[in-house]
Formats: C-alpha cells, sequence, structure tokens
C-alpha cells in the first residue's frame, strides 16, 4: 500500500469517529 492510500484511509476512518462522537 502507499503512504497517500494509507492516509486518505486514516482521514475518513477519523471524519468517522468524530461523526460518532457528535451523534
Amino acid at each position: 500500500m502507499r503512504i497517500k492510500q494509507l492516509i486518505c484511509k486514516l482521514k475518513l476512518l477519523i471524519k468517522i469517529v468524530i461523526s460518532v462522537s457528535y451523534m
């Protein structure tokens, strides 16, 4: 896997965690 792909997945995961914690 490339670093860029990993960063994109990490950002997506963080967005999900933030949206879940706000609910």
